[in-house]
């Protein structure tokens, strides 16, 4: 899709735009006044029918712990969505980028960065936080050109 005159065209170089949620996230590459969605995906969130999972440890007559297995849904999903990313991702930097944007929540910015390799992530050029997620890709053009 062309990108409108009053934002950020990439005149001669590839650009990544990496747009990420809590569990999802999209690939845009831009460059010469044209953007494209390259990827994306979602990770689903476990669904629990009931307590199966619960767990009670006992010793020396009292209750150590008890929890359900599916308390830990949120560790769960950060790692299906780091291993989700580092695949797409893999993919998409075949052909490297001049540049990356990353336009991700506040508290993943350090997460997402670091799933980079470490030739890649210094063509990192800026962290845009902010749940972009689902918006136009205009949006984060012009979130680029406010900050």
């Amino acid at each position: 899709m062309k990108i409108s005159k009053n934002l950020p065209q990439f005149e001669g170089e590839k650009v990544l735009l990496v747009v990420t949620g809590r569990q999802e996230a999209d690939f845009f590459r831009a460059g010469d006044g044209v953007i494209e969605k390259v990827a994306g995906f979602m990770v689903e969130k476990p669904q629990y029918s009931d307590r199966k999972g619960y767990v009670k440890r006992r010793g020396h007559g009292a209750t150590l712990a008890a929890g359900a297995v599916y308390e830990n849904q949120k560790e769960k999903i950060l790692q299906d969505f780091q291993r989700e990313f580092r695949k797409v991702l893999k993919n998409i930097l075949i052909t490297p980028p001049d540049h990356i944007y990353i336009f991700t929540p506040a508290y993943l910015a350090a997460e997402i960065s670091g799933m980079f390799p470490k030739r890649i992530a210094d063509t990192i050029k800026k962290v845009i936080r902010g749940n972009l997620y689902g918006r136009h890709p205009f949006e984060f053009l012009e979130k680029m050109k406010v900050e």
